[in-house]
């Protein structure tokens, strides 16, 4: 089943079936600051196949790669003409790196050939990259991310809180942004969890990164923020 689903979403990218959709990242005044890249797959077999199975297939496979590269050159051709028609001037572009896509000694070359060939600043891309990946070989994603804001790419810390990155990490981390989790904004109407909120804001502002919530879906969840 799961080769069958890796030859299914090889075609895919090679049929230009994937799509991307973008979510918007709003600052706390409710203004658009961001947009996030998520790419969705409906396949004419095997209908929308939910992203947690298709990117697991594609991180169990060589395919990982190459879905990155799909999705980096769709979304900064996109964004990169809309800047140019003047809607959404200024807003950034937020696009997930797979942990083995990092670790790749080619990871920096495809982003910089993606900014290349579409034209997108590099100061308004926010590579997102997992605690855990993170974690798997610090100092050669450090220095691969090292890389990669030399060039005016910024570096985002997804699902914080769910992981093992420790402040001590975090202090020596090529890092800008942390994102807390959503479990945690699910849940801020619980002392706990509003707590536990309040903690990694702080320690967002200590270390000078931005600090993005994420899955805000109620106007109560967005007071407490």
């Amino acid at each position: 089943e799961r080769a069958e689903m890796e030859q299914a979403l090889r075609l895919a990218m090679v049929e230009d079936r994937l799509r991307v959709h973008y979510q918007p990242v709003l600052d706390m005044e409710g203004r658009v600051v961001g947009l996030e890249a998520l790419c969705r797959w409906s396949d004419p077999e095997l209908g929308d196949v939910p992203p947690s199975v298709f990117i697991g297939v594609a991180e169990a496979s060589d395919l990982i790669g190459d879905l990155d590269r799909w999705v980096l050159g769709r979304a900064t051709r996109a964004v990169a003409t809309w800047h140019r028609e003047g809607r959404l001037t200024g807003v950034y572009l937020a696009v997930n790196l797979s942990g083995r896509h990092l670790l790749d000694p080619a990871a920096a070359g495809d982003v910089w050939r993606a900014l290349d060939s579409s034209g997108f600043d590099p100061r308004l891309l926010v590579l997102e990259i997992t605690e855990t990946v993170l974690l798997q070989d610090l100092l050669l994603a450090a220095a691969h991310l090292t890389t990669l804001r030399a060039g005016g790419v910024r570096v985002a810390v997804d699902d914080f809180g769910t992981g093992y990155t420790s402040i001590a990490h975090l202090r020596h981390l090529p890092v800008d942004i942390v994102k807390i989790d959503r479990s945690f904004v699910t849940e801020i109407g619980g002392e706990r969890s509003r707590s536990l909120v309040q903690l990694m804001v702080g320690i967002g502002e200590t270390l000078g990164l931005g600090v993005v919530a994420e899955g805000v879906e109620t106007a109560e969840e967005f007071e407490q923020l």
